[in-house]
C-alpha cells in the first residue's frame, strides 16, 4: 500500500486515514505554521504515522478513532520552539493498539497530550515522551472509561535524556470503571538522566461516585441518564483547550452519541 503524505500550512484541515487503503501516513508542518488538523481514523488494519513539526510550528492535532480494529505506530518529531497539542478520541468498539512516541528533539519544543478512551474491548496504549534537548516541556492527561468486558493496558512514559537540562515532563491518568469487574492496568513511568529537571506522575482509578448518582437521580434523572451525564463530562475533559469550533463540535457530538449508545443498552 502507498504512503499518504500531507504538507500542512496555516489554518484548518480535515483528513481521513483509511487503514484499509494505506498503511503509512506522513504529516509535515511547515516552519512558523499555525494549524488545526482533525484526523478521522477509519477502516481496519495496521499503520505507521509520522509527524514532523519544523521550527516555530504550532499544530493542534486531533484524532477521532472509529476504526473496527487498529494497530498504530506513531512518531512525532518536534524541532526548535515548536508546539504540538495532541488529542485522541478513541470511541471505537473494537481492539486498539497504539504506540505513540514524541521526540522533543530541539530546545524549546513542547508537547501537550490529552486522550479520552471508551474501552469496550482489548486496548493497549503506550504514550512516551522522549526529551532529547534542553528546555523542553511535556504534559500528558489521560481519561479512560472501562466498560463491560473492556481491558486496558496503558503505559505513560516520560524519559528525560542526560542532555535535556531544565526540561519538564508530567503525566496524569484517571480511570473510571462502570463496575468492579473491569480490568484496567496503568503503568506510569519516569526515566530521568539529568538532575536539573522537573517531573511528576499521578494515577487514580475508581467507580462512578454513588453520591453523584444520588444527587442526579434526586433531580429526576434515571440511573442510566445520570451515568451518561457523568461519563460525558469525564471524557469531555479533552475539549478544554480546543478553540476550533468545528473540531470541538465534532468531538463533543461523537462523545455524546457513543456514551448514549452505551448507557442505553
Amino acid at each position: 500500500m502507498s504512503l499518504n503524505k500531507f504538507e500542512i500550512q496555516d489554518g484548518f484541515q480535515e483528513i481521513t486515514f483509511d487503514l484499509e487503503k494505506s498503511d503509512s501516513f506522513e504529516l509535515v508542518i511547515k516552519p512558523n505554521a499555525q494549524a488545526d488538523v482533525l484526523v478521522h481514523l477509519n477502516g481496519e488494519g495496521e499503520a505507521s504515522i509520522d509527524v514532523s513539526l519544523l521550527k516555530d510550528a504550532h499544530l493542534n492535532l486531533f484524532y477521532l478513532n472509529t476504526s473496527p480494529a487498529s494497530k498504530l505506530v506513531e512518531n512525532y518529531h518536534l524541532y526548535r520552539d515548536s508546539r504540538l497539542d495532541l488529542a485522541y478520541g478513541d470511541f471505537n468498539d473494537g481492539q486498539c493498539e497504539r504506540t505513540s512516541d514524541v521526540f522533543l528533539k530541539e530546545k524549546g519544543s513542547q508537547i501537550y497530550l490529552k486522550s479520552a478512551s471508551l474501552v469496550k474491548n482489548d486496548r493497549r496504549l503506550i504514550y512516551r515522551f522522549n526529551h532529547q534537548a534542553q528546555q523542553t516541556f511535556g504534559n500528558m492527561e489521560n481519561f479512560v472509561v472501562t466498560l463491560e468486558k473492556g481491558t486496558l493496558s496503558l503505559h505513560a512514559v516520560g524519559h528525560i535524556d542526560k542532555n535535556a537540562a531544565n526540561s519538564e515532563t508530567h503525566q496524569t491518568t484517571r480511570v473510571l470503571n462502570f463496575n468492579a469487574t473491569e480490568r484496567a492496568s496503568v503503568f506510569p513511568q519516569l526515566f530521568i538522566d539529568n538532575n536539573d529537571v522537573k517531573a511528576s506522575h499521578a494515577e487514580s482509578s475508581g467507580q462512578v461516585d454513588p453520591e453523584q448518582l444520588y444527587y442526579l437521580k434526586s433531580r429526576g434523572l434515571s440511573g442510566d441518564e445520570a451515568i451518561s451525564l457523568i461519563v460525558k463530562g469525564y471524557l469531555s475533559s479533552i475539549l478544554e483547550n480546543i478553540k476550533n469550533e468545528t473540531i470541538r463540535e465534532t468531538l463533543l457530538s461523537s462523545i455524546e452519541r457513543k456514551v448514549d449508545e452505551v448507557c442505553s443498552r
